[in-house]
């Protein structure tokens, strides 16, 4: 799976766990006109997204400065109006701006003081799209974040899922499952299996389809990418 995949996903966690809510994409008014600190450098995380039906556009960026420094920056552009919270190592600032919300994501300081972290900015409290269902799941297995996105001209799907089966099962179901729909395994290898999970890399025409699973705690977590032509 592409970089570009997993960040989305672990900004999809911090939305899960209500640490910060999405980013942005297009249309935002005022909301996503800001300066970025001297120290800091941004890189844009997809063309387009839409998290959990909340459409949205992400940064991942890299900081010389500390948390602190961040924060004072930011609240200037922000003239003062922002929250500031910590949650699971991460340094967070929310800023609300009609329907739209920005979020400033900053990690802990890595060997030589520097930090990265997300720049988000999310239609947040505007009314979202209704979930789709996941691709075939086995019963109690549930969605925990869909993520739709467009790069280069290719959309994607990624989904993260939590199911109570085995990770056997839920490869043994998947497999089928996907056979059924017209996938084929991408090439010799792509199919994995191990003690505690497994994954595929599938095709079908254009369309390419990756799976990963891995059990923990009685539990099986799933993440499945589709890339559409």
């Amino acid at each position: 799976m592409s970089a570009n995949v997993w960040q989305r996903i672990g900004i999809a966690l911090l939305l899960l766990l209500q640490i910060a809510p999405a980013l942005a994409a297009g249309r935002f008014g005022g909301i996503e006109n800001f300066d970025l600190p001297r120290g800091m450098q941004a890189d844009n995380i997809g063309e387009w997204m839409r998290i959990d039906g909340i459409e949205t556009r992400a940064w991942q960026f890299h900081s010389t400065d500390d948390a602190d420094a961040i924060a004072e920056h930011f609240g200037r552009e922000w003239n003062g109006r922002f929250v500031r919270t910590k949650a699971g190592g991460w340094d967070i600032l929310s800023h609300r701006q009609d329907d739209w919300l920005a979020t400033v994501q900053t990690g802990p300081a890595d060997a030589l003081g520097n930090r990265r972290g997300f720049i988000a900015i999310a239609h947040r409290f505007a009314p979202r799209d209704p979930p789709r269902p996941p691709p075939g799941a086995l019963p109690s297995t549930q969605l925990l974040q869909d993520i739709e996105a467009e790069d280069h001209g290719r959309r994607s799907r990624t989904m993260l899922l939590v199911s109570d089966q085995s990770a056997a099962r839920n490869l043994d179901f998947y497999r089928a499952h996907f056979r059924t729909e017209g996938f084929e395994p991408l090439a010799a290898g792509a199919l994995t299996r191990s003690a505690d999970g497994g994954g595929m890399s599938l095709v079908r025409g254009n369309e390419q389809l990756d799976l990963a699973i891995a059990e923990r705690d009685g539990r099986s977590w799933i993440v499945i990418v589709q890339v559409l032509p």
